[in-house]
């Protein structure tokens, strides 16, 4: 709760205008901070009651801040609320805030690095917040790469200067200049993608999933989009699991344009184009540890599904039906597998054999080499 004196002393912006659909706060601010013509973004969020030098960062100090920013830039608090993130009280999950109305994971957003799509801001010259997604590598309106560096000096772009969205903070050059262009991609599968946490609309393509799926709302489709991007990172020597988190901000790079849509496909089409991204990871069995099993073959899908801290028990249901059913329906020959997870129930260990028809190892493996049974190896072992 506010003091009624404190929000007194918080007096409205001259010149004030209400947000563009989509925009984030950070963008937002500085719109309406340059528009008044302060420089200093730390001096103009002073001006608000909060005491920062980022409008990002005080953004993701939650929404205990709304009620100051609705009074200095002249708006309804439940206008601003929404574009200002709180933590999401979820016991056992990491750390999430919210993001419209969605819970994200906070290491998703980005607060340092201004990153903006050149040919957006010459469509309109505000900043987008699904642009502070660092997953999201392009921007979903152009297909273009989002940038973070002056295409003019290359430095940095920042929040710590209210010289326009549009423009570099260090040499002042319209950002608009730049650019690399639309990228040839899936643009249907990045529109899934994104449109999970579009604050613009309602996500796309929800009412079209497959009944495994449909049970599971944006946030968690998200994350599991974002799982099965990371399953796609390739095993690292010293790496003791087969599959490894986006952990740090470095990260992210690997988070490309073709492995999003290759993840958006695999719940686009589910269930037949996860079971291609499952056979595609049977291909690359004989690079991660172990010599037989369904870790060994699935790996990485193996490991979301039993110990991946980020992902709702929803999601791990999901995951643990269609694992078992992707066993069932594969046909990896001469595979070596543990007896729960063999669909050809004529195949048995050779302990199984030496018990069954009391013999012992060495007297089957004279038949072997008689040609009177197959014994099936692991290439690995």
């Amino acid at each position: 709760r506010y003091e009624r004196r404190e929000l007194d002393e918080i007096r409205p912006f001259s010149w004030r205008a209400p947000p563009f659909p989509g925009e984030s706060f950070a963008g937002y601010a500085v719109r309406i901070f340059d528009g008044n013509g302060y420089d200093s973004c730390a001096e103009a969020l002073r001006l608000c009651g909060v005491e920062n030098f980022s409008p990002a960062l005080a953004a993701m100090h939650g929404t205990v801040n709304a009620i100051r920013f609705a009074a200095a830039f002249g708006i309804e608090e439940d206008v601003v609320r929404p574009m200002l993130t709180g933590t999401v009280g979820d016991p056992g999950r990491t750390l999430r805030v919210h993001f419209f109305g969605r819970a994200v994971r906070a290491l998703y957003l980005e607060t340092s690095v201004r990153r903006v799509s050149p040919m957006s801001l010459r469509i309109a010259p505000h900043h987008r917040a699904l642009w502070l997604l660092r997953p999201l590598p392009i921007c979903v309106e152009t297909f273009e790469p989002l940038i973070g560096a002056c295409p003019h000096c290359d430095a940095t772009l920042g929040w710590r200067h209210a010289k326009g969205v549009a423009f570099c903070e260090a040499c002042g050059g319209d950002l608009r200049d730049g650019g690399e262009g639309p990228v040839d991609c899936d643009q249907e599968a990045i529109r899934f993608a994104a449109g999970l946490l579009d604050p613009c609309r309602e996500p796309e393509g929800l009412a079209t999933l497959h009944d495994d799926l449909r049970g599971l709302g944006p946030s968690d489709l998200f994350e599991f989009l974002i799982a099965l991007v990371c399953a796609q990172l390739p095993f690292q020597d010293g790496q003791i699991a087969p599959f490894r988190r986006i952990s740090t901000v470095a990260d992210f790079s690997e988070s490309t344009v073709a492995r999003l849509t290759k993840a958006a496909r695999a719940l686009m089409d589910w269930p037949r184009a996860m079971h291609d991204f499952a056979d595609e990871l049977r291909d690359t069995a004989s690079r991660r540890p172990g010599h037989y099993g369904v870790k060994k073959e699935l790996g990485p899908l193996v490991i979301m599904q039993s110990t991946d801290p980020h992902l709702s028990r929803e999601v791990k249901r999901v995951l643990s039906e269609f694992i078992a059913a992707d066993m069932r329906r594969s046909e990896y020959a001469l595979a070596v597998r543990r007896s729960q997870n063999r669909e050809n129930d004529d195949l048995v260990t050779l302990e199984q054999a030496q018990i069954e028809f009391s013999i012992d190892a060495r007297t089957l493996k004279e038949v072997e080499r008689r040609g009177g049974l197959t014994i099936l190896k692991n290439p690995d072992v």
